[in-house]
């Protein structure tokens, strides 16, 4: 009875059990107290949109400060609405089949969802959802993060992958038809010349006369698709000068109209204050010829083709989600028609070479590839916009200048303006190119001294006593190149003249510079009467023209 009575009505140690009770129970306050100031401090600072939502009903019951300017809500507005009532959450059912989702599996995940700002910006963001309960409520925490820029910058990352790729691929086609286009062209300058000397000895009326005249007829087409080669290649030597590209639309306008047909019309919307750009004058006719002609083919009920130039600054931005553009002062030229458009899979292609939607025998598919390679060996670039049954706009990018240059001296080639009595000293290593060379600078009164190659040259140089007027001479040459040979061979006669002739130029000549800027130049494959004229230039320093 004592023992029970000690036990039961001990009060010190009744006092100190109640005063260990409650010491325990404060901690645990302080602690979930402290944790709960954390958690607050983490929700409110951190740099993710968080949204706390009632588990049983989605309605949302807290929502971070950083959500709410990400997305242009107050909280007040957010507060007490289901997910799928605001803005943002535009369908409503497939919110609610995710919603069912989370309660069911307590997880879900989009790694790339597209939301709307309040102000109706579009946003790419990674939205996580965990369900978990709180003192015996479920509670759903979503997780939102702003991923628009990172995805932004995958996407020029991406497409400056493709463009890599696309440009490897282009270089090595483009190899291969310089390669082609340089065997063909020394090929074509002795069918086109020798057909050049023997049709004037014809009798107009006879069947060789014609038969003659279809071979040059043949030639020609041939000449045509080997400078598309070079300038899809980019290996085409160009004649940059300093013009207007308004000047080259409006000369080129009767013939366009004329080339397109009556069915259609051509609408010029031109800057009347368009800079200047440097460029080739007759790739650019080329350029836009075959821009027009590809506007045409995609019209077959007719229809309008607009051409406009404008000014245009292209800023960092835009350099960044374009490829190899720096930014700058550019001059715009664009064609746009109202045709049938084109598939992306077909817009993926168009500048591929001999890559062609026409019926066999209707294109070549270089006509495209022609005007990139101009393009950009003027240092430009062009982009293309389509849509099936809207139409296509290309748009042409050349950087301007600010430099102005004087047109040069010319005189009119009367009959016998090109004649001379002058030695020169050729280097060609095609015997029938050298021959057919030769012989027209025979026929022309010209003494002419035959080397097949730079070594040979040179001792033909030191072994004529006389002068020697001119050097003409092929770039491409083994052993010694052309500009080796005219290095040497104007140190020993500074008074003489060179003239360069080719039928491409690849990236070995164009990253030694042996094309310089004033250094006079003729392409194969040409006529009798061009190299006589390029002759009497180099030499005379004056442009012949028919007259």
């Amino acid at each position: 009875m004592d023992s029970k009575k000690q036990v039961g009505t001990d009060p010190i140690r009744e006092s100190q059990e109640n005063r260990g009770g409650n010491s325990k129970r404060t901690e645990a306050d302080v602690r979930l107290a402290k944790s709960e100031e954390r958690y607050r401090r983490l929700f409110e600072t951190a740099q993710d949109g968080i949204l706390i939502l009632d588990g049983e009903g989605g309605k949302i019951v807290d929502a971070n400060p950083f959500l709410t300017d990400f997305l242009g809500y107050s909280r007040e507005e957010l507060l007490g609405k289901e997910l799928w009532e605001i803005g943002l959450f535009k369908d409503i059912e497939s919110n609610r089949e995710a919603f069912k989702t989370l309660q069911e599996k307590g997880y879900i995940r989009y790694d790339d969802l597209p939301l709307k700002t309040k102000k109706g910006e579009s946003l790419a963001v990674e939205f996580v959802s965990n369900a978990y309960d709180v003192a015996g409520q479920k509670v759903i925490q979503c997780n939102i993060r702003d991923i628009t820029a990172r995805r932004r910058t995958e996407k020029a990352l991406a497409t400056s992958e493709d463009a890599l790729r696309q440009s490897k691929k282009l270089e090595a086609m483009g190899k291969l038809a310089g390669g082609i286009a340089h065997d063909f062209n020394n090929v074509l300058t002795a069918i086109n010349g020798y057909a050049s000397l023997a049709l004037p000895m014809v009798d107009p009326g006879s069947v060789l006369h014609e038969h003659l005249d279809e071979i040059l007829k043949a030639g020609e087409r041939a000449t045509s698709l080997t400078r598309q080669l070079l300038a899809f290649s980019r290996q085409q030597i160009l004649a940059p000068k300093v013009l207007g590209l308004n000047a080259i639309v409006s000369d080129m306008h009767g013939m366009l109209k004329r080339l397109i047909g009556e069915s259609m019309t051509i609408r010029k919307n031109l800057d009347p204050h368009l800079w200047r750009v440097k460029a080739d004058p007759v790739q650019m006719q080329q350029l836009l010829m075959n821009l027009v002609i590809n506007a045409r083919d995609s019209m077959s009920l007719g229809g309008e083709i607009t051409i406009a130039t404008r000014n245009v600054v292209l800023d960092v931005e835009y350099a960044t989600q374009h490829p190899n553009v720096e930014p700058g002062e550019y001059v715009m030229l664009s064609v746009r028609d109202a045709g049938i458009g084109m598939t992306a899979e077909v817009k993926s292609r168009i500048f591929d070479p001999f890559f062609t939607t026409k019926q066999l025998g209707k294109g070549s598919g270089m006509g495209l590839a022609t005007v990139q390679g101009i393009v950009e060996q003027s240092n430009g670039h062009i982009t293309v916009e389509s849509s099936q049954g809207v139409g296509t706009i290309f748009r042409m990018y050349l950087p301007r200048t600010q430099k102005v240059e004087e047109a040069p001296v010319s005189i009119p080639m009367e009959s016998g303006a090109g004649r001379g009595l002058e030695t020169v000293l050729l280097a060609e290593d095609e015997e029938m190119v050298r021959k057919f060379i030769s012989r027209v600078l025979e026929s022309y009164g010209y003494t002419v001294l035959e080397a097949q190659n730079g070594v040979a040259a040179l001792a033909l140089s030191e072994a004529h006593e006389g002068p020697i007027k001119l050097l003409l001479t092929d770039l491409m040459m083994p052993n010694m190149n052309g500009r080796e040979l005219a290095k040497v061979f104007l140190s020993l006669r500074p008074d003489s003249h060179v003239l360069f002739m080719s039928g491409y130029t690849d990236d070995i000549v164009a990253q030694q510079n042996l094309i310089e800027e004033g250094v006079r130049f003729i392409q194969k494959p040409f006529s009798p009467e061009q190299l006589v004229a390029a002759l009497r230039e180099a030499m005379d320093g004056v442009v012949l023209t028919a007259g």
